[in-house]
């Protein structure tokens, strides 16, 4: 009897203890699950911030790419500029591109040509503009002939080189237009291609760079090589293996889709109002031009390595086409449209009848209120090039200055 009543006080008396105690451990508990439930939830809440900044990154690089699909934004590329091609309107995105990345350009001392009808050589960089101690350069988007390895020694590593090409025939009627070619010739066009063949074909280059099979002359093929009939094959695989697109005048919305996907940017640096477009002019002798059957025979025999050049790229601008997508390219080009009407409507007045002074093409009135980005889209080439080298000249001179004072 009492060693049950000592046991029964005993257990009264521990029992207040281990209740204290075991409140104390479930706090404890409790408060180390707590912490380690709160650290969780910030990790998680971290890497969600880190997945939605990144997706948002991307987002801002390409919105046009698949889903899951990953590319690394280019900034450097090679654009030779084809006469009459709409390649003004390509240079002008490359342009505002690397203006606004604070980019290097391949410039000419003056004007906008590098070359032409020489081939491209370094030497033709305006000295004021070359990047000291011969580093490379980020875009080239200028007139020049096409030399590869010359090109290629300037350019920085891994830079895409891209054209563009345009039906022949259109061409030609283009050129014969812009550059009052019916004054050089004193003939119109019809009437040229009803002259003899042989010395028509022969006829010198306008200004030594402009004439027959432009696109191929541009591409560096001299016209003594035009008519020899392995000249096709060697240019087709030429351009095949050193270009990674050739864009199609005709097709410019899915073309610039290609460009803006081949350099992993948003369909937005894309965005383009024409630039260079002909306007007819009254008084000239191509008004309203119709060629016959018979004469566009004639000015094909005259442009047919253009001819088969264009056939051939044109097919492989559709396999390029079918490859990204034919659903994809739609939407795309949709998209781009749309960027491109809410452009023209938050930048053009008007259109404005040329100069009489002037080449004859279609020129924009701006609006007043219109932000800054239409002043650039409607900059003609030559002041937009002008303050491109103007702005690389200081760039360039700061970057000499600095370098002699650190290595004296």
């Amino acid at each position: 009897m009492k060693f049950y009543v000592e046991k029964e006080l005993c257990t009264e008396r521990l029992l207040p203890r281990m209740r204290t105690l075991q409140i104390i451990f479930c706090i404890l508990l409790l408060t180390i699950v707590g912490f380690i439930g709160w650290q969780l939830n910030l990790l998680y809440k971290t890497s969600c911030s880190d997945s939605i900044h990144i997706g948002s990154l991307f987002a801002q690089i390409n919105e046009s790419r698949e889903e899951g699909t990953k590319c690394q934004a280019k900034t450097s590329l090679f654009f030779l500029k084809t006469h009459k091609c709409g390649s003004s309107t390509v240079q002008n995105i490359l342009m505002r591109f690397g203006r606004r990345h604070n980019l290097f350009f391949v410039l000419p001392e003056s004007d906008n040509y590098l070359g032409n009808p020489e081939h491209f050589s370094p030497e033709f960089i305006g000295p004021k503009v070359q990047i000291p101690n011969g580093e490379k350069y980020d875009i080239f988007t200028h007139h020049t002939r096409y030399d590869h390895e010359a090109i290629r020694g300037i350019m920085k590593d891994g830079t895409p080189f891209v054209t563009i090409m345009r039906d022949p025939i259109k061409l030609q009627l283009s050129l014969y237009d812009y550059y009052y070619l019916q004054y050089f010739n004193d003939k119109s066009l019809p009437e040229l291609l009803h002259q003899n063949l042989s010395e028509v074909e022969d006829k010198p280059r306008y200004r030594y760079r402009v004439g027959w099979n432009q696109i191929s002359w541009d591409l560096g093929v001299d016209h003594s090589r035009m008519k020899m009939a392995h000249t096709l094959p060697y240019l087709v695989n030429k351009v095949e293996n050193e270009f990674d697109l050739v864009m199609i005048t005709e097709f410019m919305e899915a073309s610039l889709v290609l460009l803006a996907d081949l350099m992993c940017w948003p369909l937005e640096e894309v965005r383009f109002i024409t630039a260079n477009a002909r306007v007819m002019d009254p008084k000239s002798n191509n008004k309203n031009i119709v060629l016959t059957d018979e004469e566009i025979a004639v000015l094909e025999k005259l442009n047919r390595i253009d001819i088969q050049l264009y056939s051939h790229f044109k097919q492989r601008f559709k396999q390029l086409i079918l490859e990204y997508g034919r659903d994809r390219m739609m939407s795309d080009v949709n998209r781009l449209v749309d960027m491109n009407n809410k452009l023209y409507r938050d930048c053009i007045a008007s259109i404005r009848p040329p100069n009489k002074n002037q080449v004859q093409v279609t020129q924009y009135e701006l609006k007043p209120d219109a932000p800054k980005t239409c002043r650039e889209v409607l900059l003609p080439e030559l002041k937009f090039t002008d303050g491109l080298r103007s702005d690389q000249e200081k760039r360039v001179a700061a970057i000499k200055k600095l370098r002699d004072f650190l290595d004296t």
